[in-house]
């Protein structure tokens, strides 16, 4: 019964503010596209076997994680993804997977195959006329259609990026999966900038058009995110007191531990006193967002803020949820 660890562990967090619940797990850096807001695989970093892949899990598992994204690059490019697959969700309450949707039909053939519990398909235009990004539909409306026809009760959503001047398309593209794919949720990210390995450089995007977007009922962004969001696009030094590498972490290809995507440490979770050494870290002055330009990742914001800001009525809601999942147990049994 995976959704008692998975709640127990989110509840846990309202109590134990520090203790890791999300890792971003960058299976590969290696990618089928160039998307030119990206510069990862570029200079991707090498990946280590499945034994230590399986070892990185163990310990990602160990730090108490109840939710494991599994991203990249591309990850379904990994010839062993399925089997990182199927052992990351034997030790872990929730795994996910990003993908681009562009790889052969068999490949997500071959995903719900697996023990996944859900996916995100990464989308950032309606159609190929726009030059900056390889990511559109037409290149990958076939598999959205069999993962949204064969999904069973998985969760799937797409993701899509908001840029300085791609607002007309993102509604294009909205109305057509609303008319599509009816419920499929829609989520929108402002293209991070600034400096840094995962960041473009280029004119901050305004999110007002986030709000306006927002009123679909198929894009599924907070008013929290938006508004925190907006509140960077005002005040490039905006903080909302990052928790990186202690509520969530990311983990590279090589083992290489990082407070969030953009900010690395000088651990390797694969090293032997990793445990030890993780205690000793400063984070509060290693994550400081003054030194990455502040952070607009959702993953981070909309766990983060419903911890800090509304920690009762999302205890209270989260509590409702395992009720209603254990009625639904018993009367099944």
């Amino acid at each position: 019964m995976r959704k008692i660890p998975f709640y127990y562990k989110y509840v846990r967090s309202f109590f134990r503010p520090n203790t890791p619940v999300v890792c971003h797990f960058f299976v590969t850096e290696r990618c089928n596209l160039a998307c030119q807001y990206c510069s990862v695989y570029k200079n991707p970093r090498p990946e280590v076997d499945l034994l230590s892949t399986k070892k990185i899990i163990d310990r990602i598992a160990k730090m108490g994680v109840a939710n494991l994204s599994l991203s990249g690059g591309e990850p379904l490019i990994r010839k062993d993804i399925f089997e990182i697959i199927r052992y990351a969700s034997a030790k872990i309450p929730y795994v996910r997977v990003t993908s681009n949707g562009t790889l052969p039909l068999k490949s997500y053939q071959a995903l719900l195959e697996t023990p996944i519990d859900g996916f995100s398909i990464s989308v950032d235009a309606a159609s190929s006329s726009d030059p900056e990004h390889e990511k559109h539909l037409e290149n990958s409306v076939e598999v959205i259609d069999y993962l949204f026809k064969n999904k069973g009760n998985r969760r799937m959503n797409l993701s899509t990026s908001l840029y300085a001047n791609n607002g007309g398309d993102l509604k294009r593209l909205v109305e057509f999966c609303a008319k599509r794919w009816p419920g499929l949720q829609i989520f929108i990210q402002p293209t991070v900038v600034g400096k840094g390995n995962l960041r473009a450089e280029g004119e901050r995007v305004d999110p007002s058009v986030l709000f306006e977007l927002s009123r679909y009922p198929n894009v599924s962004n907070t008013e929290v995110f938006n508004k925190i969001c907006m509140e960077y696009f005002k005040d490039p030094n905006f903080l909302f007191n990052c928790r990186a590498g202690r509520l969530f972490f990311g983990v590279r290809p090589n083992g290489e531990f990082w407070a969030c995507h953009d900010v690395e440490t000088p651990l390797n979770i694969l090293d032997d006193d990793f445990f030890e050494e993780y205690k000793k870290l400063n984070l509060p002055k290693i994550a400081d967002p003054r030194k990455c330009g502040s952070c607009i990742y959702s993953c981070y914001i909309n766990l983060q803020s419903g911890i800090d800001k509304f920690s009762l009525s999302y205890l209270l809601e989260t509590l409702k949820k395992f009720g209603r999942s254990f009625e639904g147990q018993k009367q099944g049994s």
